[in-house]
């Protein structure tokens, strides 16, 4: 499982920018039962830390979240990557399209 972008052999020739615009696209074709388990999983990784976090201090309680949110977003990026996969070739093709079109404008 590619942890990042850069090592997804299909988006390769891609600059990050474009990267991260083909996912959201792959992102956007997943069906409604992919988005509700990618919902879930996030929720399932997120929420038990702010658990244990309103067990702290209100200063490390701060520290804490900081460290969360980091750790989210961390891993929240190979799980995209992960769900995205199946539908990075129809990504691409709408990518390329839709450069096509406002090349052409």
């Amino acid at each position: 499982m590619p942890l990042s972008l850069n090592r997804v052999k299909q988006l390769e020739k891609y600059r990050p920018l474009e990267r991260v615009a083909i996912l959201n696209l792959a992102l956007k074709r997943l069906t409604p039962p992919q988005k509700a388990s990618l919902n879930i999983i996030k929720l399932l990784l997120f929420v038990p830390p702010f658990f244990l976090l309103a067990q702290l201090g209100p200063f490390l309680a701060l520290a804490g979240v900081i460290v969360v949110l980091l750790a989210f977003s961390l891993l929240a990026r190979p799980i995209h990557i992960l769900f995205a996969s199946r539908h990075w070739q129809a990504a691409i093709s709408a990518y390329e399209k839709s450069q096509a079109n406002t090349d052409g404008d």
